[in-house]
């Protein structure tokens, strides 16, 4: 476990980047992250659950690797849902 006190998300981010680059392939590379659950619902079929992740990662400024989708559910009038 390593601590970091001066500006600590970017140089965690950073460090974290530079793991993945040398480990991806060996292991899997994380750091303890606020998070929260969003239901999202009225979507369409034709919105797969990867498009929604990449609108939620940019509307959050994430990247897609931090954010989640569940399997769609179908909600009322056949439009789908799910938890982000």
């Amino acid at each position: 476990m390593l601590t970091l006190h001066q500006d600590p998300r970017s140089k965690a981010d950073a460090l974290a980047k530079e793991l993945i680059e040398v480990v991806d392939e060996y292991a899997e590379v994380g750091r303890p992250e606020n998070s929260v659950d969003i239901r999202v619902t009225g979507l369409d079929e034709s919105i797969t659950l990867e498009e929604l992740r990449e609108v939620v990662a940019r509307k959050g400024g994430c990247s897609t690797r931090e954010v989640t989708a569940g399997g769609g559910n179908p909600g009322p009038g056949g439009m789908g849902g799910t938890l982000v």
